[in-house]
């Protein structure tokens, strides 16, 4: 349903359909948001699902879904566009309910997942108002366990409702119902109507994610033309390692299920190259590994099975990786990353419980420049507790990188799974006053909002997070930049408003090299004895932080011997670098 992205498949439905298929239960997969999308055209599409202010797209179909005039009045009416999106989402919703004979089939089951409630929401409403005798389901992150109950309760049409991850309770409801047997009373997972009562039988997680079959996207496939340019999900793990252990503040994407687990190399390697080989005559950009995290043994096991199938990837990593880890990425294809970048400064980093390094950030924004491997990632703005003197610590640095990819900017999110809402740690936390124009007062906003608002000094805040996204504008539009040696003692430093040029040493090359990676004064003493390095850093050349040194200059071939720490690959280590004298050559 609309807002999904119409340029890959529904990894969910895909799941939900081999599970159909194992069942031999026939189905048919239905891309309503793509429909959407043409109606209302491309451009449009992707403004409302990516760009437009929170809650618009559930807003523009909720007066269709509850009939209630109430909800024209909305702060709504200075984004372009958005009554005749909805003027077109009514007649789209009255075009499918009239399209098709749904009596053709006994289910009709939809995937809610952020922006998808109110359109899932309304066509089962009309649907089900047309052809009562059709079983409508739900299911997806947005339908916890508080807003299952919620809804079912308050909500006529809906019949079942799952609650957490579903491969298993959706297999038992299915083959009961296939079977014509009452309902699994022993599963975990879903809830539904007995009479007047609502009867929930909690969320569920999937602890082997071995059980989770590869999805069939075939429906998905069937509609596109092979020129069309899309990518194609798949999951090799579930929840956070890191998240385990502390979970960062403003993360709420794994709800009740942050426990980490994920498939086997074997069964991830067999899923991606059926996919690969099944889908691969279409024009697919990248296969999206929709994990949180990067599994750690992956870097011994998944990845190098999959250097030379000729896949590129998608995935998201943790940013303390080394480069002979990044190579690794890059020999298996992954060609973007989404790495855990959320700030540049020790401090802010530090209340959100990020549990790493600037330096480590930056030594991966190096890596994966030289690799070519496309990093995409948000600078958080307006975090709680942040101070001014360390917005401005962060700016200064910042200019710093410019020769690296810049970040986007993005407002901290107060979710109900993160830790300011669960902990109660922020004053007056509320739901969104935009829940107000989506839902009818009958709906207890407390119980299904996802996103929340809390007392906070927009004007202060808002005044660094300007300067934040100033920078990062210049940063982007500022031309193609570079911090790199031209020759063998000469750096060619592009990052600023004028070009500069240092000449160095022979000495001063090799301890530039020494430190391509974080390196501690200890082991630069043990290799150039009492060598001194603060002419480096004033020319913004190394960045002393936190005990340790990093050059800030681009990567060069060769500078792989230069990684020194332990890292999670199979390469063999760089034999040790002779110690050298203070006399400069």
């Amino acid at each position: 349903m609309p807002f999904a992205s119409r340029e890959r498949p529904s990894i969910q439905l895909g799941i939900l359909k081999s599970i159909l298929n194992s069942l031999e239960v026939e189905s048919d997969t239905f891309y309503f948001n793509r429909e959407f999308a043409e109606r209302i055209g491309h451009s449009s599409y992707y403004i409302l699902a990516s760009k437009s202010p929170r809650l618009l797209p559930e807003w523009i179909f909720a007066r269709k879904t509850w009939g209630e005039r109430r909800l024209v009045d909305t702060g709504y009416e200075h984004f372009d566009g958005e009554h005749e999106a909805r003027f077109e989402a009514e007649k789209f919703i009255d075009e499918i309910v009239n399209s098709r004979d749904w009596n053709e089939y006994e289910i009709i089951a939809f995937t809610c997942v952020f922006d998808q409630i109110s359109s899932a929401l309304c066509l089962g409403r009309h649907i089900k108002t047309k052809f009562p005798n059709i079983i409508t389901m739900y299911g997806g992150a947005n339908l916890f366990e508080s807003a299952t109950l919620e809804f079912l309760s308050k909500v006529d049409w809906m019949d079942i409702v799952f609650t957490g991850e579903a491969e298993e309770s959706f297999r038992a409801v299915m083959q009961s119902l296939r079977d014509g047997e009452p309902l699994p009373p022993s599963i975990k997972g879903f809830a539904y109507k007995d009479g007047k009562d609502v009867v929930c039988h909690g969320s569920s997680i999937l602890h082997d994610m071995n059980q989770s079959p590869c999805p069939d996207y075939s429906d998905f496939f069937n509609l596109i033309g092979k020129e069309e340019s899309v990518t194609m999900p798949y999951e090799t793990a579930r929840g956070c390692w890191y998240g385990e252990k502390k979970q960062c503040k403003f993360c709420s994407l794994n709800l009740e299920g942050m426990e980490f687990r994920h498939k086997s190399p074997e069964n991830s390697y067999k899923d991606i190259v059926h996919l690969w080989k099944k889908w691969g005559e279409y024009k697919i950009d990248r296969i999206y590994i929709v994990d949180n995290i990067l599994e750690k043994s992956y870097i011994q096991t998944l990845l190098p099975m999959l250097k030379g199938e000729g896949i590129k990837f998608f995935w998201e990593v943790k940013p303390d990786m080394t480069g002979r880890e990044i190579e690794t990425l890059a020999n298996a294809g992954v060609t973007c990353v989404q790495p855990g970048i959320e700030n540049f400064d020790r401090d802010l980093i530090r209340i959100q419980d990020k549990g790493q390094s600037v330096l480590n950030c930056v030594t991966l924004l190096k890596w994966c420049k030289y690799f070519n491997i496309r990093v995409s990632y948000n600078l958080l703005t307006q975090i709680p507790f942040e101070e001014d003197e360390w917005i401005d610590r962060q700016l200064l640095f910042m200019r710093k990188l410019t020769h690296f990819r810049p970040p986007n900017t993005c407002d901290i999110s107060i979710e109900r799974f993160g830790v300011y809402y669960q902990k109660n740690l922020l004053s007056d936390i509320r739901p969104l006053h935009e829940y107000n124009y989506i839902y009818p007062e009958h709906i207890d906003l407390d119980k299904i909002a996802y996103y929340f608002d809390y007392d906070i000094d927009r004007h202060t805040c808002g005044s660094k997070k300007l300067m934040t996204e100033s920078l990062i504008y210049r940063w982007k539009v500022g031309g193609w930049r570079s911090l790199r040696f031209v020759s063998e003692t000469t750096i060619l430093d592009r990052r600023f408003s004028e070009k500069r040029v240092h000449d160095l040493s022979i000495r001063d090359r090799e301890i530039v090299k020494f430190c391509t990676e974080p390196t501690t004064k200890k082991e630069i003493q043990s290799r150039f004895d009492l060598y001194k390095m603060d002419h480096l850093i004033e020319k913004d050349l190394i960045e002393h932080m936190e005990g340790k040194y990093l050059s800030l200059v681009e990567i060069e071939d060769g500078d792989l011997s230069y990684c020194r720490r332990k890292d999670r690959t199979n390469q063999p280590k760089s034999k040790n670098l002779p110690v050298l004298s203070t006399h400069e050559r």
